[in-house]
């Protein structure tokens, strides 16, 4: 939050003057968003940062299109030779319900061989409430009422693990996880007044339960060419990220100047599943002229998407007099190069 340029609400990451916005961890990009995102970042202590760089002009080598900025988190080196380090953190945040946190995080290391790993575990509830007016021509005016309370239990964990072949290139693995469980209630009351006369009254009842799974698997080898910085690497990455929902309502409309009233109950259930295979190649060569990046990229991915929402006038058991269901699968392949060079 204190970095220059940064803005962060309660789960969102953004760049003053950029679109969007990606979060590196020691230049590998993290297939997280949102709150899984958030939930993160949080399982990293703040002991363990070493420097925090914003990158408003991204290079070709991070995919960043369009109008996109990137925030690239440098951590400390693992403890020395032979030794291990163990953090545990607690916090707590207080408003109308509190939301804490817990968490630790475990640093190892053991002639070439070194571990990092952290888990996070946050919960509570968050009040979101919005009382609005809308004032028309003719002496007309609508009010709305929002009251909505969200339960959310997140989990976040972190594993690290690299190995040192030589003194010139090593060999890594990491892996990150989100898994989160919400629940919202939510009351939302509509009325609609002619001068000083209630002509309609609108009361919806709401909850939706969601459960969001992500797990994110890097396999990396660094070599080092010379001391002058020439260097390559190598990449594998998996994602797969499930999203069910299931959201039930009922919505009683009253409209008193047309002496009607109706009940409709609705059930809407929604799945997203995103499934990424990627690999690439980076090369970074100075020279005393020119600074040269290049290398190559190919990434395959997969999201299935389905939606079905029912509608009821009751819930005795007769059918939904309006059924609207939408399943589509988009399949998305890309093989890239680029080349780069920088000269100040």
């Amino acid at each position: 939050k204190s970095t220059p340029g940064v803005n962060v609400s309660e789960n969102a990451i953004s760049i003053i003057g950029r679109s969007t916005v990606n979060i590196l961890i020691d230049d590998r990009l993290i297939q997280l968003s949102g709150e899984s995102l958030i939930s993160y970042l949080k399982s990293i202590p703040s002991e363990r940062i070493q420097k925090i760089e914003v990158i408003t002009n991204p290079p070709a080598k991070y995919d960043a299109a369009g109008n996109s900025g990137l925030i690239n988190i440098q951590l400390k080196p693992l403890p020395k030779e032979n030794s291990w380090n163990a953090v545990l953190n607690s916090a707590s945040e207080f408003a109308t319900f509190p939301t804490l946190s817990h968490g630790g995080n475990f640093s190892y290391k053991k002639n070439k061989f070194s571990l990092l790993a952290g888990i996070n575990y946050r919960y509570g509830n968050k009040i979101y409430t919005n009382d609005i007016d809308y004032l028309y021509p003719g002496n007309e005016q609508w009010t709305n009422d929002i009251y909505n309370k969200k339960n959310t239990k997140n989990l976040g964990t972190l594993l690290n693990l690299k190995y040192d072949i030589s003194e010139k290139s090593t060999l890594g693995l990491q892996y990150s996880g989100s898994f989160i469980n919400a629940s919202t209630f939510e009351d939302n009351i509509s009325k609609n007044y002619i001068g000083e006369i209630l002509a309609k009254d609108y009361v919806t009842n709401g909850n939706t339960v969601s459960k969001a799974r992500t797990n994110a698997v890097n396999m990396n080898y660094n070599q080092k060419l010379d001391t002058l910085g020439k260097k390559y690497s190598i990449d594998l990455d998996y994602f797969n990220s499930v999203s069910p929902k299931e959201n039930e309502f009922v919505t009683n409309q009253n409209d008193i100047i047309g002496n009607t009233f109706q009940d409709i109950f609705a059930n809407n259930t929604g799945r997203q599943q995103i499934q990424n295979y990627s690999g690439k190649i980076d090369f970074d060569m100075p020279y005393s002229w020119a600074a040269l990046s290049f290398g190559a990229k190919a990434g395959f991915t997969k999201t299935k998407n389905e939606v079905d929402a029912q509608f009821f006038h009751n819930l005795n058991g007769d059918p939904p007099y309006n059924w609207q269901r939408d399943n589509f699968e988009y399949t998305e392949n890309i093989q890239a190069l680029y080349i780069s060079a920088d000269k100040n």
